[in-house]
Formats: C-alpha cells, structure tokens, sequence
C-alpha cells in the first residue's frame, strides 16, 4: 500500500527515498557531535508537532508558543540538523549524476559571500545566470544544489553563478537579500551587463529572486534579462489557500517547519513579514523582466506563486507560466534518476525561456 495515499505512486516512492536518506543524515550529525547534550529525536518530536498545530490551527497563539518554545541553543542545533540532513540528501541524490563530471566549478569569494561558478563545455562567455538557493533561509548551501544547479549550467550551455548566502538564525533579514545585490552588482563590475544576466531559484530562493528584482526597483538600478522561478515562496505571512488546502499532497513542505522558519528569519519586533523585500507577493511588479514559473498545482506554495504570476500580469510583466499536476515542490530539483517525465519536461522549459531571452 502506497504510505503517500495522496501521492501518485512514482512519485511517493521519490519522497519516501528521500525522507529515508535524510533522516539517516540528520542520525549521522547527531551522532558526529555527541557533546552536545540534546536528544536530537526529542527535540525533532517536538518542532514537529509544533508545526503540526500550526497547520491545524492556522496560527499560534501565546499558550501554544510557549509549549513550543526552544532555547536558542536548541534551535540552531534542530536548524544545523536540518542543513546536514538535506546537504547530504542532495549529494546522495546527485552523486552519479554524469554531467558533474564534465562541468567545471570554481570557488570564488565576493567579499565575504563564499560563491561558485558551474562552468559547462564551450559555454557562452558573455551570458550568465545567478542561482539563489532555496531551503527556506534556514538551510540549503551551494553543495546541496550543486547537482541540480549545474544541469541546469549543462542544458542552456551558460555559466552558473551560485551563492552561499547567510542562513538565519545566525543571519536574518536583510542579509540574504544584500549578499544577492552584491552578487549581481559584482557580476557587472566582471563585465557582465544586466540585459546579459538571468536570476534563477527555488522555494525561499525564487522568492529571494523576486525581492531582488523589487529592490533593483526600488533602488532604481538596471534590471536583469529575466529571472527563472522554481515553485517560489513568496507569502511569509501564510495567507494562500493552498499552503493549508494541499498539505495531503505536499509533504516535502508539510514535513518542514515554514513557521519555525519565518521566526528564524525575521526579527518579528522589528520586520513586518508583509514587508515586500521579504513576502515579495506584497510588492508592485511593473517594470519587471519577463518571469517563468515552474510549479506543481498540488504543492503547498502553488498560491505564492500564482497570485504574484497574476499581480506581474495585470501589471504588465511578460508571464510564461508552466505547471504540472502531482508533482512534489520544486520538484525538477529531486527527480533525477527517476522516470518522471514531468522533469524532463520542466527542464526542457527551462532550456526554451533561456534561449528565447538569450537572443
């Protein structure tokens, strides 16, 4: 019996041999730093079920935060489980992935931003694509995206630029978002002009995205060529239909503690999560570059990406939206290896909007 009822068959099998790996890598960091005196299994137990009355609930009131409270302590260390368990999933995932062979990858430093180049065979020299990582500001690094990244390198024949941003709690807001405008304006001091570069990320990485380009807005800078957006995250407040309504069919997101996330992320006392250079839904999207979005219709942030797909079409925006029905989030990220067609097909749009924008 399929344990993801609600899931198409093929593709509960990716998830659960994904939740398997993980879970096996969230085990072997606990076990690689044994003078931490936490039980890691507890404490996971525990930030599960409060995401789990979260999502029952709709919100969290005074007496649910304080059942739910975690020392600081407590939560970076869930947060570095986190990171581990996903980085080494990811690796897992790629690891005989044959294009990692042949694509060349160069670690930079933009300042302090640990950074790298993903470099493919003959690629054009003029045209680059700046990658933002997802992972819900709390994890993801270069070397979990690393095999996803550099396919896509592969595919379009251009160089890929990824960065390390810094991750919250340690970090929160506005550093993610100002070490992705020092990246973009780096790339023009090397020579690369804004019509010649592309954004692309996924989840927390595509909302990023789309705050970057409303704040190149807001600053009046040059814009971008375009900007590539895999199942974005762009509402921190939890406001769409579909974050609740598709939970049966979502576990990727379902399994993660977005709320958690968000109080690691914003300093609440001080940032409305509204705020357009954070949930970049509440933002004014005239004057944008063209914008393709990849999603799945039964994903938990199928609402975040769609109304700001529709705001940046009223407003004008050249939209080329694709989705698919079944599919987990962001899922041309986790389906290699694997039979899905579905990803194929993502990745052949991918391929089309760069050469279309890159003329």
């Amino acid at each position: 019996m399929n344990k993801y009822s609600n899931l198409r068959e093929d593709v509960a099998e990716l998830y659960s041999k994904i939740t398997k790996w993980q879970f096996t890598s969230a085990l072997i960091y606990a076990f690689l730093h044994p003078k931490i005196k936490i039980n890691p299994m507890k404490l996971y137990d525990k930030v599960n079920a409060e995401y789990s009355y979260f999502l029952e609930h709709k919100k969290m009131n005074s007496e649910a935060k304080s059942k739910f409270e975690l020392t600081a302590k407590e939560n970076l260390y869930i947060t570095k489980v986190y990171r581990a368990a996903f980085e080494r999933s990811m690796q897992k995932l790629w690891k005989k992935a044959q294009h990692l062979k042949t694509i060349k990858k160069v670690q930079i430093n933009i300042g302090e931003i640990k950074a790298e180049w993903q470099i493919p065979n003959d690629a054009n020299d003029k045209q680059v694509i700046l990658y933002l990582h997802g992972g819900g500001y709390n994890f993801g690094s270069i070397k979990a995206s690393r095999g996803f990244t550099s396919l896509i390198a592969n595919n379009t024949n251009r160089k890929i630029l990824v960065i390390d941003y810094r991750l919250a709690p340690e970090y929160q807001y506005p550093s993610a978002i100002e070490e992705s405008l020092a990246a973009y304006n780096w790339l023009q001091e090397e020579g690369y002009k804004p019509e010649d570069i592309i954004f692309a990320g996924d989840s927390a990485g595509g909302g990023l995205v789309l705050a970057l380009l409303l704040k190149l807005k807001a600053i009046k800078e040059q814009l971008p060529n375009s900007a590539i957006l895999f199942s974005p995250w762009t509402d921190l407040t939890f406001s769409g239909e579909s974050f609740f309504a598709n939970i049966p069919t979502d576990p990727m997101i379902a399994g993660l503690n977005l709320y958690r996330f968000v109080n690691n992320y914003l300093n609440l006392k001080t940032e409305e999560a509204t705020n357009p250079f954070v949930s970049p839904l509440f933002g004014e999207y005239k004057g944008l570059p063209p914008l393709l979005f990849i999603v799945s219709t039964t994903e938990m942030l199928y609402d975040d990406a769609k109304r700001v797909a529709d705001k940046a079409k009223t407003a004008g925006v050249e939209i080329q939206w694709e989705e698919w029905k079944d599919m987990l989030h962001a899922f041309p990220q986790f389906c290699y290896g694997t039979e899905i067609p579905e990803s194929e097909e993502a990745h052949q749009k991918v391929r089309d909007f760069v050469m279309q924008n890159f003329s």
